[in-house]
């Protein structure tokens, strides 16, 4: 009996060891399985737009803001502008999170780095559309945004975008504050409606922190491409800004464009040559090539019922009498003309006699 239940003992100790052996290597297979597992790709990270960058285009844009105050002389001006678009967008691909601004026809924007480019591009279809380049000149130091001014329709105004040329601003940084802001052919649309559109475009869009100038805006207001008013705006330092504004002319089918600055065309006035022992009035109405009003032409003459025609044929008939009088004078005192109330009459000259032909024979 002894030996009956030593062998069960062992039996059942065997059986045990044999089920404890899988166990054992199971976890060594969940082991080999986590090692053939292929690890994820790393997420491949955006070059980030620098925080010195995206100050000074936020800067740029309440430079624009306040130029456009000045401009149109509204301090509760708060449009899109250039700079505050390109603000928009730098701040949302940076992760800040902002309402897209109103009035714009894409809110969707792609960044592509490329060396020393960042190339702003509209994805809201396909081809993308390229918006604004910006040029790295020196890192965090100097840069130059160049806008596509076909692409700025609803910013800028859309007549001015089609005629208008691509806008150029250099930006200079110094210790982390904007320093230097330099546009070319900045312009701006403030009106427009069916028949006509009125555009600012300046010549000099320049502000310079330390200067003595500190913000120069020059350049004038135009309607339908014509310049209408000159605009000198300078705020300096220390002091009052100083803003002049030059209204020009405009002239219609008669103007002459020459230099941005409108001439007038005037038609020569013929000056007929002036007779001596005319009148005043006939002199000033020669200089004014108009006809001269003669009263006294039309003025019947005194003493004679008849009209004023008939009375100027009396002047004139004896006029002829009196000057005939003066010839026959010396000849013989018998042919002078004799008129009685107004009639003319012819003279008369005797007929020669018999003694006078006799005499003419014998001479």
């Amino acid at each position: 009996m002894k030996l009956a239940a030593l062998i069960v003992l062992i039996f059942v100790a065997a059986c045990h060891k044999s089920s404890d052996k899988p166990q054992e290597n199971a976890p060594v297979a969940e082991n080999v399985a986590e090692t053939k597992v292929v690890p994820p790709k790393p997420v491949e990270t955006k070059p980030k737009i620098s925080k010195v960058l995206r100050e000074s285009v936020y800067f740029s844009a309440s430079l624009e803001r306040e130029a456009l105050k000045l401009l149109l002389k509204d301090n509760s001006f708060q449009k899109n502008t250039l700079f505050s678009v390109l603000s928009y967008i730098l701040e949302t691909q940076s992760g800040v999170r902002k309402s897209t601004p109103l009035g714009l026809d894409c809110g969707k924007f792609q960044l592509q780095f490329v060396k020393d480019q960042i190339f702003v591009e509209k994805a809201c279809q396909k081809p993308f559309r390229e918006v604004v380049r910006i040029n790295i000149l020196s890192a965090d130091k100097d840069f130059e945004f160049l806008f596509k001014a076909g692409e700025w329709g609803r910013v800028l105004g859309l007549s001015a975008a089609l005629t208008g040329s691509d806008i150029k601003c250099r930006v200079s940084i110094v210790e982390q504050k904007l320093n230097l802001l330099n546009c070319e052919n900045w312009f701006f649309q403030v009106s427009e409606d069916q028949m006509s559109s009125t555009v600012i475009k300046t010549t000099e869009f320049i502000f310079q922190r330390k200067a003595e100038k500190q913000f120069v805006i020059k350049g004038g207001f135009y309607k339908e491409l014509i310049l209408n008013k000159k605009i000198d705006i300078v705020v300096p330092l220390e002091g009052k800004i100083k803003i002049i504004e030059k209204e020009i002319k405009v002239i219609d089918e008669f103007a002459d464009l020459k230099d941005g600055v409108i001439h007038e065309k005037k038609e020569p006035i013929e000056i007929k040559p002036i007779e001596e022992g005319k009148t005043p009035e006939e002199i000033q109405a020669a200089k004014e090539g108009r006809p001269v009003e003669r009263p006294e032409e039309n003025q019947p003459v005194e003493g004679s019922q008849s009209s004023g025609q008939e009375g100027s044929v009396q002047d004139t008939q004896k006029s002829g009498i009196e000057s005939q009088e003066g010839i026959n004078q010396d000849s013989s005192p018998e042919a002078v003309s004799q008129t009685t109330e107004g009639e003319q009459q012819e003279p008369i000259q005797q007929p020669p006699t018999e003694s006078n032909k006799t005499r003419g024979r014998r001479r």
